[in-house]
């Protein structure tokens, strides 16, 4: 793998808060890839399992207001918003555009980064070439509702039940800001034990995808991985406020939804709907069968493949 030529790190004011951009490649002149990510920073995981992507597009590495190495005690948590975040993805897009000289970008979100690259593409779609949706958020209200029902299948024929008393408390837990953070480890708990949200549930298998890369990267710092870790209530709970399943129809670029068959943290069955509901000039649903949610580095090698050979050709002249 050739080595990146460009390696730059910055803290930005976006909008009156510096936030932490890394842009890897081997060439200014690749055309920009902007990462999304979900509930927490994954820079050091996109950089672990997918630096092949830095050979062909600009990859531009973004923690959002509030995480990771954006994080800060003093932030305002009434502005963890999606309105906010919104206009952070647009300003961060001007600035490489401007810096890098290009008319358009393209953007991925993961997860709940996929709920604010949507929406961004929603209200500044000339801005973009085209959009991936990984692990796409739609209806997070139903998509829970699944997962319990999910969760219930597979524990009941065991007996499980301790199990099932975890899973009936995540069920009945009020949607709220100031249980949201509860909610989501009491379902996450139970995923790791019957699967949903990682595809290999062996403890092997966890720690080697999630825990190993976090501790050996370079890029952070022992704080910066305390920072990782705080998810903000404010933050989570903007999944359970909007429905695109309902608010977005159409969009006016390509689209591209990558989901893992498994992936009951955010339903499949769900992206799917969402899918074949919308109008765009150009869509596809990729599916990953040995997938859960965390599809861009559970199968790492197909996610790279459909970004260099499938969206980046399809897209991008020459």
């Amino acid at each position: 793998m050739t080595t990146p030529t460009i390696n730059k790190e910055l803290f930005l004011d976006i909008n009156g808060i510096k936030q932490y951009v890394l842009i890897c490649g081997t060439d200014a002149d690749k055309p920009i890839l902007l990462m999304v990510h979900g509930g927490n920073p994954e820079t050091v995981y996109f950089k672990k399992y997918n630096a092949e992507l830095e050979e062909h597009f600009l990859v531009v590495y973004w923690e959002q207001r509030g995480t990771g190495k954006s994080y800060h005690k003093t932030i305002d948590q009434e502005s963890i918003t999606l309105e906010n975040h919104i206009e952070d993805a647009y300003t961060l897009t001007k600035y490489l555009q401007k810096e890098f000289h290009k008319e358009k970008i393209f953007i991925l979100g993961h997860s709940m980064g996929s709920l604010i690259a949507i929406k961004t593409v929603e209200k500044y779609h000339d801005a973009y070439i085209a959009y991936v949706g990984v692990s796409q958020m739609t209806d997070q209200r139903k998509s829970d509702t699944l997962a319990v029902e999910y969760l219930r299948e597979k524990a009941t024929p065991n007996s499980d039940k301790k199990s099932l008393k975890l899973i009936e408390k995540f069920a009945h837990m009020p949607i709220e800001k100031e249980t949201v953070l509860k909610r989501l480890h009491l379902g996450q708990k139970a995923m790791m034990k019957y699967g949903g949200f990682l595809y290999d549930t062996t403890l092997i298998g966890m720690f080697k995808l999630s825990v190993l890369p976090l501790f050996t990267s370079k890029i952070y710092s022992f704080r910066d991985i305390i920072n990782v870790f705080k998810l903000n209530k404010y933050r989570l709970y903007l999944s359970y406020e909007y429905n695109i399943l309902e608010s977005i129809k159409s969009l006016k670029i390509p689209i591209y939804l990558l989901h893992g068959k498994e992936d009951y943290l955010l339903s499949y069955p769900l992206a799917k709907e969402f899918y074949e509901n919308l109008q765009a000039p150009k869509k596809e649903f990729i599916t990953f069968t040995h997938s859960a949610h965390m599809v861009p580095f559970e199968e790492a090698d197909k996610f790279n493949r459909i970004l260099i050979e499938k969206v980046l050709v399809e897209n991008v002249d020459g």
